[in-house]
């Protein structure tokens, strides 16, 4: 059986503020972990400053996938995506809070059409809106109440 090829979703590669903004915070995460993880697999030993650094870009990965996948929400409930603000996520607290958003984000990433389904799906459970009210709604009030999903907390 041939392997599924992932590739990015169109909706992110036409969305260039989202799409830049998550290839820039994407690419300096997988840069370090590959990097660092293929050394200590070879047994050398990890800087410090690797341990210091990957909890900050991880939640600046974070929140720029976040912001994509609201931008595309969004959109998909006809609202303007530029009422979407953007918000830094705090940063991992322990090592085991980083592997376990580092393991939600690179979930989230392997299946971004299913986040954004998601993120459409809760803000209409949220506000009670069926697909037919969706388009007939206010834009303003959705985005506020929904701002706490995050990709660590989609993935679980």
């Amino acid at each position: 059986m041939p392997m599924k090829r992932r590739s990015l979703p169109v909706w992110l590669l036409r969305d260039v503020p989202a799409f830049l903004g998550v290839m820039i915070s994407f690419w300096p995460l997988m840069i370090l972990v590959i990097r660092n993880g293929f050394a200590a697999t070879r047994g050398k030993k990890i800087s410090r400053s690797v341990f210091d650094q990957l909890p900050i870009f991880l939640a600046h990965a974070e929140c720029r996938l976040d912001f994509a996948l609201w931008r595309e929400a969004y959109r998909r409930l006809g609202r303007n995506p530029r009422l979407i603000p953007f918000e830094l996520f705090p940063t991992p607290e322990s090592w085991a809070d980083t592997a376990r958003r580092f393991e939600n984000y690179r979930r989230a990433c392997m299946n971004l059409e299913a986040c954004a389904r998601g993120d459409v799906e809760h803000l209409r459970a949220q506000h009670g809106l069926s697909q037919r009210e969706t388009m007939n709604a206010g834009a303003c009030s959705l985005r506020l109440a929904s701002r706490s999903i995050s990709p660590a907390r989609r993935a679980e």
